[in-house]
């Protein structure tokens, strides 16, 4: 049977659909990827019905985790930021397992933003076209950084608090860059490790706009 098929002989919804797209696009990068690999779990679907199967259930929590947070043509790109990293965390005469559950939870989401950043500023510094719609993106991370600080009554803060936030991708870069708090602490900018001029460049009309709407309370 066609994969695609599967879709409607199992009659699947639309989110197990793309929980299923998300899981048939895993084992291609995979092996695309690291073919032979030993250190990869080996990885597959039931050759029934797909929701059945481990790897589904694990790319249905990713689809649930990243709701809004990812666009789907992002999905490619956060699969293979993840066995990109992990192919270089060298363990004994090879690299860190890749199993069927590496791409969910927190470290994944950390993996996913360290290789953003870096991709994004390499294409900055070509003077490259971004690879994903940056400004829908960057307002994503804006709101979901008001809800973090929000949720974490995170109202007072040094540096060192946003270094932690910044680094663990819970609080935006152009939270970093817009915010009138950040500014009273800092002048250097660089000591969050990135380029804020670079950065800059992505920042806007519309973002900036959008920052001041949802942070009024910091101007």
């Amino acid at each position: 049977m066609i994969d695609e098929e599967k879709i409607l002989t199992y009659k699947m919804t639309p989110k197990e659909a793309k929980a299923y797209r998300l899981a048939l696009l895993w084992i291609s990068l995979t092996k695309k990827l690291l073919p032979d690999d030993s250190s990869v779990s080996a990885i597959t679907l039931p050759k029934g019905d797909p929701r059945k199967g481990y790897l589904f259930k694990q790319c249905w929590k990713l689809a649930r985790e990243t709701a809004g947070l990812l666009e789907e043509s992002d999905y490619k790109y956060y699969f293979a930021a993840q066995l990109g990293m992990l192919k270089n965390v060298k363990r004994d005469n090879g690299h860190a397992h890749v199993g069927h559950n590496v791409f969910v939870g927190d470290k994944a989401w950390v993996r996913w933003k360290i290789w953003k950043k870096k991709f994004d500023d390499t294409l900055a510094a070509r003077d490259l076209p971004p690879l994903i719609s940056d400004e829908n993106n960057i307002i994503k991370e804006i709101d979901r950084t008001f809800v973090f600080l929000q949720k974490n009554s995170a109202s007072k803060f040094d540096l060192d608090d946003l270094k932690l936030w910044v680094n663990s991708g819970k609080v935006s870069l152009a939270y970093i860059c817009l915010s009138p708090k950040v500014q009273k602490l800092t002048d250097n900018l660089a000591d969050f490790n990135f380029d804020p001029h670079l950065f800059r460049k992505k920042l806007s009309g519309r973002v900036q706009d959008h920052f001041q709407n949802v942070f009024s309370s910091e101007f």
